[in-house]
């Protein structure tokens, strides 16, 4: 088999997977989970982040939040992306709320800093008066802080 470069491989998959999500919902996840086993046992190892991240954007299309948490539990090296793709599929679900405000605290605590993406994917769901003001806070105080950075005189 002859050598696939990594630049490679993710453009043959990124059109694998579009022609994927166009598929119906049933069909769409059987392929999604073909192509997630394909993937483990064939991809170079440099572009399983780029990969994996697809595969959660298809789970979370097929509105499979158990193989997206699934596949996110195993990705070693989380993105924003991978950060936002989670975050989005819990919040289409009233009872994945509390799941989507314990990742958005989970991605800040290991310094995954939240962007507008975030940000308001989370500000669409909030209906606990607490929770919005918290977030409210860090937005305000991390915009502050990068505009207005408090500097020590010499």
């Amino acid at each position: 088999m002859p050598y696939i470069t990594p630049a490679a491989y993710e453009s043959r998959f990124a059109g694998v997977a579009d022609a994927v999500r166009r598929l119906n919902p049933k069909l769409r996840l059987r392929k999604c989970r073909q192509l997630h086993a394909v993937i483990l046992v064939s991809s170079p190892s440099s572009s399983r982040r780029f990969l994996f991240n697809n595969l959660l954007s298809i789970y979370t299309l097929c509105g499979a939040i158990s193989d997206a948490q699934n596949l996110f539990d195993r990705i070693p090296d989380r993105t924003l992306v991978s950060y936002n793709t989670m975050i989005a599929a819990y919040s289409k679900s009233r009872r994945h709320v509390s799941s989507a405000l314990d990742l958005f605290r989970e991605m800040t605590m290991l310094g995954v800093y939240p962007n507008s993406t975030t940000v308001s994917t989370l500000a669409q769901v909030i209906k606990d008066l607490r929770a919005g003001s918290a977030m409210h806070c860090r937005v305000v105080f991390r915009d502050y802080t990068a505009t207005f950075a408090y500097r020590p005189r010499s």
